[in-house]
């Protein structure tokens, strides 16, 4: 199974964000020698599941645009045939940085705006955040880098907003949007509210994007978008450039490693292991969570539904917040039910 990679590169932030995946919004930049030594790991990582291609690498934090050597870090990333993606607030992005950047090596930006207006977004990220960030895409743009806006959708906050994203997205000149699941962990897990009607907001997004014919990226970054396609044929099949299946446990495993080198599972809070002090590859073959995720089978409705094979039966980031069971069923699947 083809891994792909996460690397925190600091744990500082600019912003203190309700639904956070960290327990706090401090911490500091990893050193470019850990950084160059992670990457090795990663690298040999892949080799060994046979990956002789180029690899895939998200760079988050904290926010990453806080480290002081970003740049130099993707540099080392495109020295080990990695293409990076940055995950970022884009506040803290000018014109001058952005082409450092591009330059760099840089050309996928994935930029958190949680929601279409000033207010939504603000509510949830801080004052003072909705312009920055807005400058900070208009920066991204010009220095000729695929912008996607990523949404992370909280009940009682942004689910009304999702889909007025597209419109934003036309009008910043972006490639599209991402949209994915608030997930149980950090700051979330303690004060927010993380059940709602995560399903009826995807279907009101795909109903605006046809209504508005658009024809930009719509990724939805959730097990629970996988029936869309068997549920609502006749609108998914309208839209050109719709991802339904970005999640992929069976074909796909995104190892995540921390600031401090923790080893976890895609969003999975539970630390696996630590890269100072276990071997990243045995970790990943041998840890009885990744067993589990593995080898979960079908549960009640789960096992008609034409859309295990790529669901498998949801997401494990938000099952493991919600009862520290990463196998379990994904009880916000409209189709779920015991029998």
């Amino acid at each position: 199974m083809k891994p792909r990679f996460h690397l925190d590169v600091t744990g500082v932030c600019n912003l203190a964000c309700s639904h956070c995946y960290q327990d706090d919004h401090v911490g500091r930049p990893l050193a470019l020698e850990d950084v160059d030594r992670i990457l090795a790991m990663f690298d040999r990582m892949r080799r060994h599941h046979g990956d002789r291609g180029e690899g895939f690498l998200t760079l988050g934090g904290g926010e990453p645009t806080t480290h002081p050597d970003l740049a130099e870090v993707i540099k080392l990333a495109k020295r080990y045939n990695f293409t990076s993606r940055l995950v970022t607030n884009a506040t803290l992005i000018d014109l001058p940085r952005a082409w450092a950047l591009r330059r760099a090596g840089l050309k996928m930006v994935q930029v958190s705006l949680d929601g279409a207006t000033r207010e939504t977004h603000e509510a949830i990220r801080g004052p003072r955040s909705w312009d920055r960030a807005i400058a900070g895409i208009s920066a991204l743009r010009k220095a000729r880098m695929v912008v996607i806006l990523n949404a992370v959708m909280i009940p009682g906050h942004n689910l009304g907003e999702i889909p007025r994203l597209l419109d934003l997205s036309r009008q910043l000149g972006v490639w599209g949007i991402k949209v994915q699941r608030v997930v149980p962990r950090g700051h979330a897990a303690r004060g927010l509210v993380t059940r709602g009607d995560f399903h009826q907001t995807l279907v009101a997004l795909l109903e605006r994007a046809v209504s508005i014919r658009y024809r930009r990226l719509i990724m939805l970054f959730d097990p629970l978008a996988h029936n869309l396609p068997n549920l609502y044929p006749e609108l998914t099949r309208r839209l050109w450039f719709l991802s339904t299946d970005m999640c992929h446990c069976d074909r796909t495993e995104l190892v995540e490693v921390d600031v401090d080198g923790a080893i976890s599972y895609c969003r999975v809070g539970q630390k696996l292991g630590n890269v100072w002090e276990d071997d990243l590859i045995d970790v990943w073959a041998n840890h009885p969570l990744l067993g589990a995720i593995r080898e979960r089978g079908p549960r009640g409705a789960c096992g008609s539904c034409a859309a295990w094979s790529g669901c498998r039966g949801g997401c494990p980031a938000v099952t493991h917040g919600l009862l520290q069971d990463a196998s379990a069923p994904d009880l916000a699947c409209p189709a779920w039910s015991e029998a």
